[in-house]
């Protein structure tokens, strides 16, 4: 636990910690970095890790995205029952999709994977990344951007999205093995990789302005779901799908991960309650030192 700590969440700290700083030092325009965000970096990361993976097409693969879906399905569908029932208002219900669905596969997935298991327990890693990469970019637009119009508006939104193009050109290039020049791929590559830093100083910037006090229960509640109760589903769906062994280590490992950054930065572009995305954000990776242990632990 004191090794993942200073070898994976540290760096990760000193990140956020230098995005903070620059936030109560600087007023800075926040939607702006979002939109680069959105709009450059990660369509490049998606192409990235897409063409350089070598075993996209196979039946693990296919297994790993149904019990993604199909755990996304049981999470989407339980939110809505619960905030028809207790009537909670639609900004808070965006935020609660938002954080118990998507997982920070990236910034912490990718680097605690690899201590746990190894590199080649990266090609698995690699897959959840692009998997959440793509619901993040369609189903979380839609979630985040329907708050500020009808359905017809929220899919107009995802359309506009980069990333779903990124993404099947990135299938298209993988599955022909289409040789990108390096001329073009070595851009695309150090604007890709740039995206998991860039995107952790975002979240620093937009904790400068974050107090965890008024809202401590309900962050502490819902990231103790997301670290605990998702990973327990989770692990019963892809049980009944057979799959075992390091493929079912790795997948647990990323769904496990504490929210996703890009929880924030889409409240933040969609002008959502940003406050209450980064705050549990926030206490979902802190929390996540302990759980992430716990489970690395049980699994061996």
């Amino acid at each position: 636990m004191i090794s993942i700590f200073i070898n994976v969440i540290v760096p990760v700290i000193i990140i956020f910690f230098t995005g903070y700083i620059v936030g109560r030092i600087f007023n800075l325009d926040q939607k702006s970095f979002s939109t680069i965000s959105i709009y450059i970096l990660t369509p490049c990361l998606v192409l990235t890790s897409l063409t350089e993976s070598n075993n996209i097409f196979t039946l693990t693969t296919l297994k790993i995205l149904v019990s993604v879906t199909i755990l996304i399905i049981i999470t989407y569908i339980t939110i809505e029952i619960y905030s028809r029932i207790f009537k909670i208002p639609q900004s808070l219900k965006t935020i609660l999709l938002l954080t118990l669905i998507l997982p920070n596969t990236g910034n912490y997935g990718i680097p605690v994977t690899e201590y746990a298991y190894g590199k080649e327990a990266l090609p698995v890693a690699s897959i959840l990344l692009v998997i959440y990469i793509f619901f993040t970019h369609t189903l979380g637009v839609f979630i985040a951007s329907r708050e500020k119009g009808d359905y017809k508006e929220s899919l107009t939104n995802v359309l506009k999205i980069p990333v779903i193009y990124s993404f099947i050109v990135a299938l298209v290039i993988s599955y022909f093995k289409i040789k990108i020049p390096n001329p073009i791929l070595l851009p695309i590559k150090s604007i890709g990789y740039s995206a998991i830093p860039l995107n952790l100083l975002l979240v620093g910037i937009n904790l400068s302005r974050v107090k965890i006090d008024r809202n401590l229960i309900l962050v502490s509640i819902v990231s103790l779901i997301k670290l605990f109760l998702i990973p327990l589903v989770a692990s019963v769906i892809m049980r009944i799908l057979r799959i075992k062994g390091l493929d079912f280590k790795v997948s647990l490992l990323q769904i496990a991960m504490p929210s996703a950054i890009y929880c924030s930065i889409l409240a933040t572009h969609f002008e959502g309650d940003e406050k209450l995305a980064s705050e549990i954000v926030l206490a979902s990776i802190i929390l996540s030192i302990f759980s992430l242990s716990m489970i690395i632990y049980i699994m061996g």
